[in-house]
């Protein structure tokens, strides 16, 4: 009677998101690399369809793939390496940076711009996200039109959460009103700062080893850094208010390592001092 599947760390918001949100929706899949849907993903050892399909059965989200064309109440695009390309460490292989053809950026900025709202779950690399797919979609001014991302730790990690989130997106949408946008345009942006921005490309920056040890001139350097992005997103984006940008409200190492950045945005009126 017990599941037993890939991951760990994203289990509290899947079975918060069982219990919380017990509707089931629907999820149309699109894929960076289709025919790659079955290959092995790192620290895992089992095929990528198979870790997606545990975890959004434990969600109690019906997967729609491409075969399907039946109505979706939303958009899940998994962000995966090239057929034949094994996926890699984002810190540990930094050197070995995955190419992805031009045009498949061009295909989720598409489909970006449609109705259904589009969840990014971004497993090029374990443990962070992209960097060319960040440098694409901000070039390109969407990402305040994904509903949804994640790119942090283990494949499984990063499907747990991002389906967890996608069903209590679709309920907060469902229960709130249009202009009550600031929870889940809060959640997005810290995703996209630490799993997408930290992960995927600053961590690199700032450490070289594991054993380097974080400063407090590490978390000046990560307030500061985050801050200037957040400043830049609130003078591009219509639903953002470019004279008062949401700030780092708390951003801290939890044990002292460049492995996780714990952070936290909030608008000026929310913000107390940080500590």
């Amino acid at each position: 009677k017990l599941m037993i599947y890939p991951g760990a760390d994203e289990l509290g918001s899947v079975l918060m998101a069982r219990v919380l949100v017990p509707e089931s929706y629907t999820l149309k899949l699109e894929w960076t690399s289709p025919a790659a849907r079955h290959a092995h993903t790192r620290y895992e050892g089992i095929p990528l369809f198979d870790t997606l399909s545990a975890q959004a059965e434990a969600c109690q989200i019906e997967l729609q793939d491409d075969t399907h064309t039946a109505d979706a109440d939303g958009i899940l695009w998994i962000h995966n390496a090239p057929q034949d390309t094994v996926q890699i460490d984002q810190f540990l292989d930094r050197e070995q940076r995955t190419v992805i053809a031009e045009d498949r950026y061009q295909a989720l900025s598409k489909t970006l711009k449609g109705t259904l709202p589009v969840m990014v779950a971004d497993v090029v690399y374990a443990n962070g996200g992209d960097a060319h797919l960040l440098e694409y979609l901000d070039e390109h001014t969407q990402f305040l039109d994904l509903a949804g991302y994640a790119a942090w730790n283990t494949t499984g990690n990063t499907l747990g959460y991002v389906l967890a989130w996608y069903k209590f997106y679709l309920y907060h949408r469902q229960h709130h009103s249009a202009s009550d946008s600031r929870l889940p345009q809060r959640l997005l942006m810290e995703r996209l700062c630490d799993d997408g921005l930290y992960q995927g490309l600053w961590r690199q920056e700032w450490c070289q080893h594991y054993q380097d040890p974080v400063t407090l001139n590490t978390c000046v350097q990560g307030i500061y850094a985050f801050n200037q992005r957040l400043k830049h997103w609130a003078q591009t984006y219509d639903s953002l208010d470019s004279e008062a940008p949401p700030q780092i409200k708390q951003l801290s190492f939890p044990w002292k390592r460049f492995f996780e950045v714990d952070l936290q945005i909030c608008w000026p009126e929310q913000c107390a001092p940080l500590t």
